[in-house]
């Protein structure tokens, strides 16, 4: 994670790994974030 990141921080030195950072946090992030919802579903029906 911390690497895709660091593209970010490095600045376009190179066009193929700063694409490459762009699109695989554009595919993580959704997936990171279905993720997080499904764990919090599932603590709230713990919960009940």
């Amino acid at each position: 994670m911390l690497r895709l990141f660091s593209n970010f921080t490095i600045g376009g030195k190179d066009p193929i790994t700063d694409s490459f950072g762009l699109v695989a946090t554009a595919t993580l992030a959704p997936v990171i974030s279905l993720l997080i919802l499904g764990i919090a579903m599932r603590e709230e029906k713990g919960k009940r």
